[in-house]
């Protein structure tokens, strides 16, 4: 048998011993020193954008409903709920919460504004992404709509490594 094949690695990310897949080792302190890096990157990331749109969420809400995607009867609750979604989710990805639920709920905002950004440039909307609140407008363009996908992926790592308990918390 080949040597990378009888030692199990699997991923590149932890090493799977012969009894089976529940007993996950780290395989480097290199990978478990990127996974941290990218726990507090994306992180800290959504925590600060959550941060700019509760210190005025009277702008998010004006710049979600420029989007033109969710009705108007809902868009109070979405504007009020969603920074608080990103901040807690921000908060238990970077202090590590033993499931992977801040990174899933990261997956899910991250799609949701990916595809909003989709939907606005399709419609031919000049519009601000929104990202950051009002200090850093920018416009909506292919490669601002790209990266809530690349975070998206991000979360997605960030939750197979814990729900695989790749990683000693």
């Amino acid at each position: 048998m080949l040597p990378f094949i009888k030692a199990g690695i699997w991923s590149g990310a932890a090493m799977m011993t012969t009894e089976g897949r529940d007993n996950f080792k780290p395989l480097t302190t290199w990978n478990n020193l990127g996974l941290r890096t990218m726990d507090w990157l994306i992180g800290s990331l959504m925590i600060v954008s959550s941060w700019l749109h509760l210190r005025n969420h009277m702008m998010f809400y004006l710049q979600v409903a420029e989007y033109r995607i969710i009705p108007a009867q809902v868009l109070p609750f979405f504007a009020l709920t969603v920074p608080w979604l990103m901040l807690f989710a921000g908060m238990m990805i970077i202090v590590r919460a033993g499931h992977p639920v801040g990174a899933v709920v990261g997956v899910a905002v991250f799609i949701m504004f990916g595809i909003a950004q989709a939907w606005a440039i399709l419609n031919k909307y000049d519009i601000d992404c929104g990202c950051f609140g009002s200090v850093a407008q920018k416009k909506i363009g292919v490669l601002s709509m790209l990266l809530p996908f690349a975070l998206a992926v991000g979360c997605v790592v960030i939750a197979l490594s814990r729900s695989r308990k790749s990683m000693p918390t």
